[in-house]
Parts: C-alpha cells; sequence; structure tokens
C-alpha cells in the first residue's frame, strides 16, 4: 500500500497469473473519477480538448470565475 499511496504507483493484483484487480492511492482515484465525468459529454471533452490545444499554442484566454460562468451559461 506504501508504494501506491507514497509512490503514486498503480498495483496490479494477478490471480492465477491473470490481472484481476488495481490497487492506487484514494487521491488518483478521485482525480480519474473526475476526469472521467467531465469527459463524459462529448460536448464538453470536445471544449476542454480545444481549451487545451489554444493554450499550447500560446492562444489562451485569462478570465475571472464570473466571466467564465456567464460564457458557459450562454453557451448552453
Amino acid at each position: 500500500m506504501d508504494m501506491a499511496e507514497e509512490d503514486r504507483e498503480t498495483i496490479v493484483i494477478t490471480r492465477h497469473g491473470k490481472p484481476s484487480a488495481v490497487m492506487l492511492a484514494a487521491e488518483e482515484w478521485e482525480s480519474m473519477e473526475a476526469t472521467l465525468h467531465l469527459l463524459r459529454s462529448p460536448r464538453n471533452a470536445a471544449r476542454l480538448f480545444e481549451a487545451m490545444a489554444q493554450i499550447e499554442r500560446g492562444e489562451g484566454v485569462e478570465m475571472t470565475i464570473d466571466e467564465l460562468r456567464r460564457r458557459v451559461e450562454l453557451d448552453e
């Protein structure tokens, strides 16, 4: 468990030589759940990937939380 928690290692548990379960740190699991939730909607996933691409191209737009909320409400 120390490897999973402290080193962020994913540990594969096998049964009869075949992968049966996975052990990972609770924080890693929570992060994965949050990511899966965000990507569940194809429309939201497309927005997130486009935003990441814009940032990589140096085209990111800075805005306040209130500005973001207004923008999201207008788009829906």
